[in-house]
């Protein structure tokens, strides 16, 4: 069975014979391999026969594993966590954008990503602080006004400018400068995330799509195809 799950900025996901189109996405990625190693292509490098990387957030990048029934493991982190911050330094990611990582002897158990145990005790990070990093309390406001909102079909720069006093240019450079991304592709991020909590709970493509915002399943499958290179029944199918 497939594992997956989804909590607090993480994600945990273990999937077999898996191949992406060459996608980005807003999260920190590690990638690990046990039976078999797998390939990581970027336009900057490519990384061969690797059996662990870590990659830096809105890197574009393709991940090849091997056309057999092996398993692989992939956990992405929430940038605003404060533990990614401290995660980049380690691998000095800030000059570089993936850094490859030794073999595990087995894939760690979801509660010891989640409290970041595995980071620390196997990984041998110096993660010492919880919570998000400090960013702008006017932005750090825009973000909790569109998780709030995800159901609404349309939050608009402009609306959130205005509630932090702020003009729509203003605004949109500050966010991208804060948070790496334009504020609607992060809208777009935290949608995803929205619609996967509501399809872990049990509801159908078509309601949890709503309920994070999207016009339609067909919606959310296209805009989460997009960013990981898989479609989201693969990643969820039993």
């Amino acid at each position: 069975m497939i594992d997956f799950k989804l909590t607090q900025g993480i994600a945990y996901y273990i999937g077999k014979s898996i191949e992406t189109e060459r996608h980005t996405h807003h999260a920190l990625e590690f990638i690990f391999g046990i039976e078999q190693p797998f390939n990581l292509v970027s336009d900057e490098e490519k990384l061969s026969d690797i059996y662990g990387v870590v990659i830096h957030p809105n890197y574009p990048h393709q991940f090849i594993g091997a056309d057999i029934d092996v398993q692989y493991l992939f956990i992405f982190l929430e940038p605003e966590l404060l533990q990614v911050s401290q995660i980049k330094n380690h691998y000095n990611l800030t000059s570089q954008k993936t850094a490859t990582l030794s073999s595990l002897s087995r894939f760690p158990n979801p509660e010891k990503v989640i409290d970041f145990s595995f980071f620390t005790e196997v990984l041998e990070i110096p993660i010492i602080h919880t919570g998000i990093t400090e960013i702008d309390s006017r932005i750090k406001n825009v973000i909790e006004l569109i998780k709030s909102n995800l159901e609404e079909g349309q939050i608009s720069s402009d609306t959130l400018a205005k509630s932090i006093f702020l003009s729509e240019s203003r605004f949109s450079h500050l966010f991208k400068e804060q948070i790496g991304i334009p504020v609607r592709r992060y809208i777009l991020w935290c949608r995803i995330q929205e619609a996967l909590k509501e399809l872990l709970k049990g509801n159908n493509f078509t309601k949890s799509a709503h309920a994070a915002g999207f016009s339609d399943s067909a919606h959310f499958s296209r805009t989460f195809s997009e960013m990981f290179g898989v479609s989201p029944s693969s990643v969820l199918k039993k």
